[in-house]
């Protein structure tokens, strides 16, 4: 006979966090954007440009604010409402380039 133990489920999510090195340079003249872009510097000194809400979160995350407060200061930005589920998409595109903690290796190359 075995024996299950219901343990909780942790439902809280990880806290972000910039990636190490990234510094972020605001916004780019002349891009020829509609809504323009700012950039930013990875630690290995690759420049991404980012969109006004991408930049907007990145520069929200500071390691200590969960997804509810960052969607909440995003939210208050972009004038219109953002979820924290809508955080966790804009954070993986974050991931994607390297920006968060922890995504570094998946980063692509410079």
């Amino acid at each position: 006979m075995t024996a299950t133990v219901d343990r909780p489920v942790e439902t809280r999510l990880p806290v972000l966090d910039r990636a190490a090195g990234v510094e972020l340079l605001g916004a780019s003249r002349g891009s020829g954007y509609r809504e323009g872009t700012s950039l930013v510097r990875r630690g290995d000194g690759r420049m991404v440009q980012l969109s006004p809400l991408l930049y907007g979160l990145l520069e929200s995350i500071d390691g200590r604010r969960d997804n509810e407060h960052l969607a909440a200061l995003l939210s208050d930005r972009a004038g219109k409402r953002v979820t924290a589920s809508q955080v966790d998409q804009l954070a993986e595109r974050l991931a994607q380039q390297g920006l968060l903690s922890g995504s570094e290796d998946v980063a692509p190359p410079a």
